[in-house]
Parts: C-alpha cells; structure tokens; sequence
C-alpha cells in the first residue's frame, strides 16, 4: 500500500454527546473539521415500482393534513422568486387556498354545489397559472428542503494530516411536512418524510469574542431566546441536463450536498442575519452533526471565523436584512424572524457558562454547535496549556452531564411555575402547540412560562456585564 494511501474505515453511527432533547452524532477530531460527501440522492417519495404510487402512505390525521395544506400555500407564497409577477402572486395564494377550502369541504361533507364551486376556480386558476409554473421551474419544488439521511464517518489518515469525512445520502424535504410531522411521537415514516437538515454556527471575531443571536419576539418557534451566531436550513437545489436545444431542464435529483453546498448556504443565512460576507470570513470549518429531539430535524454545526472585531460586526449587524432597523428603513425587513446580537468572550469556559447555567433555553442544535465549538477550541489548545484531544474528551463527557441537569433544571422551573399558576395552561395560541404542563414549550417566550429573562440571566452567570459598566460593544 503506498504510503500516503487513505484508510477508510466506516464508523457506524453513535450519538458521541447525548441529553435527550438533542444529540450530537459526530464530532471532529481534527480541529480542521469534517468533509462531507453525498453517497445517494433519494428520491422525495418512495414509489410502489407496479402502480407509481408512494409505497408510504403520509400517516397523519385530518387537522395535520389540513394544516399541511395551509402551510404548502404559505410557503409557496414565499418562495416565489423575486422576478415572479407581482400581479400573479395573489393568484398564487388564492390557488392554495381553494385547494385547501375543496378539501376541507370533501372531509367535512360540504354540499355538492359549494364544492363544485370551488372546484371550477380551483381548476381555471390552476390552468391559469401552469405556464407562469413552468416558466419559473416552479410546480411542485417549491420550498423544498434538503433530509440527510444515513450519516456515517469514514477515517481518514494522510500524511500531511488527520481528519474525518462524513458519508450522507440525501432527501428532497417539504418544509411544511416538517411543520406538522416533527414530533417524536409522529411515525417513522413521516419522519423520515418530513425531518429537514439546517445548519447552527458560531462565529468568533478577531478579538476572541462569539457573537450569539437575540432572537426577537417575532420568531417562532424559540423566540425571545440566544441562539447560534447564524442558522438556516438546507434549500434544495436540482440537477439539471442541458437539452439539445441548448435549454436546461431541472431535474428531480438533488446536487450533492458537500463542503461547497453547505458553506455557500451558511454564508446567506450569516450575510442575511449579521450582514457577513464571504471577504470577512477566514475560516470555516463543520465540526459537527446533530439531531434535534424536540422538533425532529438534523444539523450540520459550523464554526467561522472573522477578520472583524466584535465592534466591527455590531456595525454591520445595525442594518442587516433581517434586522429591526432593515424593517424601519425600507420595509424590506423578514418579518418572521428579526434577530439582534449578543457578545460574550470566545472561549470553552463561557460555553459552558451559557449552556449548563444560564436558565434561559437555546434551541437545541443551537446548544448543540456551542458545544462543538467549545470542543473544537479544546482541540487547538497546545499540551503545555492542558489542551488536546485527551482534555477536550473530559471536557465533553462534563458538559454532557451538566447539561443534562440544566435542561432539567429548567423543566422543573416551568413545571412549578404552572403548579402555581395552573389557569396559564389555557392560555394557549392559535394554530400552535398547547403549553406543556412538565416543560419548556419553545413556541411560548420563557418568560411566559415561568423562566428567567435572558439579560438577567446573562448579568447573573457573569457573561455580560451590567449597562453601568459595560464597555462591550454589545
């Protein structure tokens, strides 16, 4: 065997850090990070060979199937790309919501004249706007998300350096099967069907601070709430074949999801959220894979690092795309998620600070790729200062266990908050998950449900520093 030959040996997946409400299934041991390689691109449904049919029905009740319906319609409204006519684009909606207004009459057994009525419309629109479908590559793709499925590591050993390789194959997902098929409880194969990939990242400037999310009140779920520096999910992006006419066609094949694929998705999801571009950035490294047992879904945990100061990125952040300020300015602002941010020092110690103190929850995964950060800066910390992979493993297997406890710490909060205040168990949104009597419900603020407020939180643990002498630039 030459020298400088790869072993591959296949490591069989085996969550390496778990607390129940999520689990991180891979983590690097090379401070460089994982490459990631697509085996397999699935198709969106398995289909019966005989009769083309999906050979898994989608086991979901009738209030799941109609809330399926309106979400396909929301979130075929919101993709629209923007050179769509602007003029069509409440034909898009009404569509979507006649295909929701047939059905819902053929479950509730609607008299045949309404339903004929609907139909007719339903039918004339459509026809309507299948060119308009067509000429935007549209029809059923829209809002598509990328499923990783089959994860596995395959060592790697080279001479000029160690590392990891993770093997995936791939899913087109609908983002609104997400919506209503998440819960643990929910099949496995409609989980399977629904569970998107996103991506969580940490960003360190280059001052050594982390820049952490403070997701306002308008996110749902996990509002009001830290979170990772930047986040988003997979979109899915097709293959597509150039025809003899020179045109290309798009194909229902999903590109393979690698390095270049999840950072370019990272990097609008960061220039979206704290307005960072490619320029600014001088690394970038997966350092992880996790899945999150709230809301079933998995992801992919970045670290980045920037040329910026922390001063810097909180001047790029006053007019980023997804900022209040953007609303104010041009009325361009996302009005489902507007985020500020937060700075507290770059190191493993305020990690576990935030995560197995502060009683204030994070999204999981989001927990999840502050752990993987910390691990990852174990990992470059020279023998002499008792770093290494021998230090970064005890590390670990303390943050697992202290975690555990927080994340039961803060469940109890909730649990004798509610022993208290039993008539805030009816107080209940619409179109959202009831509160849960036992635990934190991330689609209600903390506050709400009994646990501390975040700057509290954050003054208490010692990661910020009160107002009156706070030189942060925060």
């Amino acid at each position: 065997m030459p020298e400088n030959a790869e072993v591959n040996p296949v490591v069989e997946p085996k969550a390496e850090f778990d607390v129940g409400f999520f689990t991180i299934n891979f983590l690097s041991t090379d401070p460089h990070g994982f490459e990631v390689q697509t085996r397999h691109s699935l198709p969106r449904r398995d289909r019966d060979p005989v009769t083309g049919l999906p050979a898994t029905p989608l086991a979901l009740n009738q209030e799941q199937r109609g809330d399926l319906r309106r979400g396909m319609g929301t979130e075929a409204f919101f993709a629209l790309p923007g050179d769509f006519p602007h003029e069509k684009r409440p034909d898009v909606r009404r569509l979507f919501s006649l295909i929701d207004q047939t059905a819902t009459l053929k479950e509730q057994a609607g008299t045949t004249e309404q339903l004929q009525e609907k139909l007719m419309e339903m039918r004339m629109l459509r026809k309507e706007l299948r060119p308009l479908f067509k000429e935007y590559n549209l029809r059923d793709r829209l809002g598509l998300k990328v499923g990783t499925r089959n994860v596995q590591k395959v060592g790697i050993r080279k001479i000029e350096r160690a590392g990891n390789k993770l093997l995936i194959d791939t899913r087109p997902i609908s983002y609104p099967v997400y919506a209503v098929a998440s819960s643990p409880d929910d099949t496995e194969e409609s989980l399977d069907l629904g569970a998107v990939t996103g991506t969580a990242g940490v960003l360190i400037t280059a001052d050594n601070k982390m820049i952490l999310q403070y997701r306002s009140k308008k996110n749902s779920p996990y509002g009001d709430m830290p979170g990772a520096s930047f986040a988003g999910m997979l979109d899915a992006r097709f293959k597509r074949i150039k025809l003899e006419n020179g045109k290309e066609l798009k194909t229902g094949v999903l590109q393979d999801v690698d390095d270049t694929y999840i950072k370019e998705s990272s990097a609008e999801e960061r220039f979206q959220e704290i307005a960072i571009v490619g320029e600014d950035v001088t690394d970038f490294r997966i350092i992880g894979e996790a899945r999150d047992h709230v809301r079933e879904h998995d992801e992919f945990l970045l670290l980045a690092k920037t040329s910026l100061t922390a001063r810097e990125v909180a001047k790029r952040t006053e007019n980023a795309p997804r900022s209040s300020n953007a609303r104010k300015l041009n009325g361009q602002g996302d009005f489902h998620f507007e985020e500020n941010f937060l700075v507290i020092d770059a190191t493993p110690e305020a990690i576990e600070t935030l995560v197995t103190q502060v009683k204030c929850p994070r999204p999981p995964t989001h927990d999840a790729a502050f752990i993987a950060a910390g691990y990852n800066m174990m990992l470059e910390r020279t023998q002499e200062e008792g770093g290494g992979l021998k230090a970064a493993n005890e590390w670990l297997e303390r943050m697992q266990e202290a975690t555990r406890q927080n994340y039961e710490d803060m469940n109890k909060i909730v649990k004798e908050f509610y022993e208290q205040h039993p008539e805030k168990l009816e107080d209940n949104k619409p179109g959202k998950p009831k509160r849960n009597p036992n635990a934190y419900e991330p689609y209600y603020f903390p506050t709400e449900q009994g646990l501390p407020d975040l700057m509290n939180e954050l003054y208490r643990t010692g990661l910020m520093t009160r107002p009156e002498t706070d030189s942060s630039p925060s």
